[in-house]
């Protein structure tokens, strides 16, 4: 992870108080470098829908990576 954040650069786009991006950014950045390979992440869906999702064959991400990703993200 920590070799992961020293490669990130912020976008030049994002503004100081624009946390929100910069965390998206971040965490796109994370889930492309952290994933190998990365047709094991394509496995996965994020549903907000249930299981009424559109592609029957995706698993469903494993509940501590959620949890993990939406207290990351309220953090901003």
């Amino acid at each position: 992870m920590v070799e992961v954040m020293e490669k990130w650069q912020r976008p030049k786009r994002a503004h100081d108080h624009d946390h929100f991006l910069l965390v998206l950014d971040f965490m796109r950045h994370f889930f492309l470098n952290a994933c190998e390979p990365p047709t094991k992440l394509q496995q996965y869906a994020c549903r907000q829908s249930g299981k009424k999702g559109k592609f029957d064959h995706l698993k469903d991400l494993p509940e501590g990576l959620v949890d993990f990703l939406i207290s990351g993200s309220m953090c901003i």
